[in-house]
């Protein structure tokens, strides 16, 4: 009985029509009796999820010019394509022979590669985070293009950059000396470990220093107590989750700026501590009474 229940085709219980099933119905057809001013509010909340209508809406940060000078780290980029979706006009300044992220590609198989009509290989990552974004490439370790970045600064609302920890106000380009040139700019920098912490100068800047840094690989991994040691995580977990507060870092000083301040301001963000924020209560605990949440896997 059990292997003929397993075996018998199910009848469907509705009558399954091809695709599309009747004809699409047209506006006047589907309205048909509905007063005017349910019509006109029905097809205004239609048109919030109608593709082709978004390219003609109003944007929240239309107007707003954003210089992403980031490079070799995803945490910039991931940041920058905040503004970018929401409408502000963002320009990666890349260095000669471009930003390195551009040849980033899984296990470096070439094969995974896009290719453009020159013949240049680009990887999907870059790809994926240069979405509505211009490039123009700008020499910032040499004389000329530290000046032409001075003459454009007073036209730009945001700069986004992640290079040593004072290394910009070595070059004359840091917050202090744009900020001169351009009260209104939000000038942000965003890394794996800070600028100014005992760990500023260590070797790593990339995603899995963070995560090793603040204690996430920590949690990871089986609990010891089946043999288990710390995992990192799979995806750029400190890329991600610190541009993305970033973003919000910079946006509230765009609010602020524009609401009661007047003037720009600066603004850092880190991958450690943007994971930090979303890791339990396991910093909290530790300071309360020195106690180390034991490892707990994928629990």
């Amino acid at each position: 009985m059990a292997e003929k229940w397993r075996t018998e085709k199910k009848r469907p219980t509705i009558k399954v029509l091809p695709w599309p099933a009747i004809p699409t119905p047209t506006v006047e057809e589907v309205y048909a009796g509905v007063d005017e001013k349910r019509k006109e509010y029905s097809l205004w909340v239609e048109s919030a999820v109608r593709q082709q209508f978004n390219a003609d809406k109003p944007e929240s940060l239309d107007g707003i010019r954003v210089l992403d000078c980031t490079a070799n780290m995803n945490i910039g980029h991931w940041c920058s394509s905040h503004f970018s979706e929401l409408g502000a006009e963002v320009i990666m300044v890349e260095p000669p022979g471009g930003d390195p992220t551009r040849q980033l590609t899984p296990f470096g198989r070439q094969e995974y590669m896009f290719e453009a009509k020159n013949g240049e290989k680009c990887g999907a990552r870059f790809l994926a985070e240069a979405r509505n974004k211009f490039s123009v490439t700008l020499n910032l370790e040499t004389e000329e293009g530290r000046a032409l970045l001075k003459k454009i600064i007073p036209q730009v609302d945001i700069l986004i950059e992640n290079a040593p920890p004072g290394h910009y106000d070595k070059l004359g380009i840091g917050y202090r000396q744009l900020s001169e040139i351009n009260p209104r700019l939000v000038y942000l920098w965003v890394g794996q470990r800070g600028q100014w912490g005992p760990l500023k100068d260590d070797p790593g800047n990339l995603d899995p220093t963070a995560q090793c840094s603040m204690g996430f690989v920590h949690g990871t991994g089986a609990p010891v107590a089946f043999g288990g040691t710390p995992t990192r995580s799979g995806w750029w977990l400190c890329d991600q989750v610190g541009g993305t507060f970033a973003a919000i870092g910079a946006m509230a000083a765009l609010y602020a700026r524009e609401k009661f301040l007047g003037h720009g301001q600066f603004v850092e963000c880190t991958g450690a501590e943007a994971v930090i924020r979303i890791i339990d209560y396991n910093w909290g605990w530790n300071g309360m009474d020195g106690s180390v949440r034991p490892r707990y896997g994928n629990w």
